[in-house]
């Protein structure tokens, strides 16, 4: 990729954005290891189950 880093944030954009600078969040990717934290979900059948089951439970 072209691109080194896995996203960018320009806080500016966020609620109450009108200041007249702002600061960038760049976010680099790092290969995982056994204990590290999954940043970024995995599309598996548990996951998908756990994610319905929560869905449910806030459409209450």
């Amino acid at each position: 990729s072209e691109t080194p880093f896995t996203r960018i944030i320009e806080h500016k954009h966020f609620e109450f954005g009108t200041q007249p600078k702002t600061i960038i969040t760049r976010e680099y990717s790092k290969t995982w290891k056994r204990g590290d934290e999954p940043y970024y979900p995995v599309n598996n059948d548990r996951n998908n189950k756990l994610y319905t089951a929560y869905k449910r439970l806030a459409e209450q």
